[in-house]
């Protein structure tokens, strides 16, 4: 899954996040709401058989993930590091001038947001061992 996902079931886990290499790989994160606002939009304009790369067109740092993690839940986030997966890209962001320009699409939540509600969704979810 992604760093997201993993990162807020730890969170409401209470458990450590797991950092892979420093942290400083960045990663273009977004609310899953604004992809399917993405899906919609493409929908309803001419554009089948087309590719477009949908994303924040920002590059956030897991480090900086956690970090806001840590803001929001107003408590020192800790973390294990781990050794870099094989094959792990650097840094990865979407080119959304396309999308934006073809479909009108523009995201619409925050980082922040999207990760407040993604970490409310985890915290309805029971604990497992």
């Amino acid at each position: 899954g992604g760093a997201v996902a993993r990162f807020s079931a730890a969170v409401a886990a209470d458990r450590p996040l797991e950092i892979h290499g420093d942290g400083d790989q960045t990663r273009d994160f977004l609310f899953a709401w604004d992809v399917a606002e993405a899906f919609e939009l493409a929908a309803d304009r001419p554009v089948a058989g087309e590719t477009f790369n949908v994303g924040s067109g920002s590059a956030v740092s897991v480090n900086d993930v956690a970090k806001l993690l840590s803001e929001i839940t107003v408590t020192p986030i800790k973390a294990v590091r781990k050794e870099v997966r094989a094959g792990d890209v650097r840094h990865s962001r979407a080119d959304i001038e396309k999308a934006m320009a073809r479909l009108g699409f523009t995201p619409q939540t925050s980082l922040r947001e999207g990760l407040e509600r993604t970490l409310a969704y985890y915290r309805t979810l029971p604990r497992t061992a």
